[in-house]
């Protein structure tokens, strides 16, 4: 975040958690079409069977929509506060769901 590039920090730390529930959902066989339905789904086979705690999911579906801010209609600077714990929470989420990929295999 050396440019003060906060938005573009926190869409990257979105994808970074949006790549990984994907992956953990294409390891059961599952494909979505949207970014909305990978959150949702993640959320049916992986919260809900208690695999990964509700937070993580909250903060997934919380990095979306301040992703879309940042993409589409921030109408200011994005914050850099914002965008550092985006990234923090992005690296928990790694952390915990990054595990379950090489159990399943």
């Amino acid at each position: 975040m050396k440019s003060r590039d906060y938005d573009f920090a926190a869409s990257r730390a979105y994808y970074s958690m949006h790549y990984v529930a994907t992956a953990a959902l294409l390891e059961k066989g599952i494909s979505t079409k949207t970014h909305s339905g990978a959150i949702a789904t993640f959320y049916e086979y992986y919260v809900k069977s208690g695999l990964v705690s509700k937070s993580f999911h909250q903060n997934l579906h919380a990095a979306f929509e301040k992703r879309q801010e940042g993409d589409y209609g921030y109408a200011r600077p994005f914050p850099a506060g914002e965008s550092r714990l985006l990234i923090k929470q992005a690296e928990e989420f790694l952390a915990a769901v990054a595990p379950l990929l090489k159990s399943q295999k």
